[in-house]
């Protein structure tokens, strides 16, 4: 199914969100296969009401919904890719036959780590732009439509009856930063010029980090 505007991009740091949430520590079972497909028709169907529904998070700082959808919209090809790149890491995240047994996940330990690579991203490429009132509005749009997409799915990805067999938080976003550049999104040019769209959807304050990514491969291993 092709996702729908505006989906993918959002997916990938909601999908995440979700996928990993949960208490700490005790064991639950690992989510089937025919769990995980369910609730992802059901997670595509909802998310572009719940993108809407949250707008007022980037709308209050000076974003255009509308244009910053159009951003997306341009780069829907490579964040598909990316998304079908990670289902494609971790195979058995869900249980084909007998499940396991797993521990539930702390539910903001992913938040923590994309953050972390972001900043580590940011050193790599030597861009020095504070970022940091941009990555709250995300991580208050993205917890916004978590919580929707949760609410409308009768909790389907955050289930306290079973988890996905993934890898530690940070290795998580490591390989999702790899399906990235393998998809060829996480590449200066590409970058710069989805910064640059933000930018003219109203973020202007982003506009200075836009003309500090050097335009050579700084995105590393």
């Amino acid at each position: 199914m092709k996702l729908a505007l505006s989906q993918s991009i959002i997916i990938l740091v909601v999908g995440l969100l979700c996928a990993v949430s949960g208490a700490k520590q005790s064991l639950i079972r690992q989510c089937s296969c025919d769990e995980y497909s369910s609730c992802k028709q059901m997670v595509n169907k909802v998310l572009p009401k719940c993108a809407n529904r949250c707008q007022h998070h980037l709308v209050s700082s000076g974003a255009n919904f509308e244009a910053l959808k159009m951003c997306a919209k341009k780069q829907e090809s490579r964040l598909k890719a990316t998304f079908d790149c990670l289902e494609k890491s971790y195979p058995n995240a869900c249980a084909k036959g007998v499940p396991k047994k797993l521990p539930q996940r702390y539910k903001f330990g992913i938040e923590l780590a994309l953050v972390k690579e972001l900043q580590n991203t940011m050193k790599e490429a030597n861009i020095k732009a504070d970022v940091n009132p941009l990555v709250e509005i995300a991580k208050k749009f993205g917890r916004c439509a978590r919580n929707c997409i949760a609410k409308k799915t009768d909790y389907c990805m955050e289930s306290k009856k079973c988890v996905y067999d993934l890898p530690s938080d940070t290795e998580l976003v490591k390989q999702s930063k790899q399906c990235l550049i393998q998809s060829k999104f996480l590449v200066p040019e590409v970058v710069q010029e989805l910064c640059f769209c933000v930018a003219d959807a109203g973020l202007q304050k982003l506009r200075p980090t836009c003309k500090a990514i050097p335009l050579k491969r700084v995105f590393g291993q």
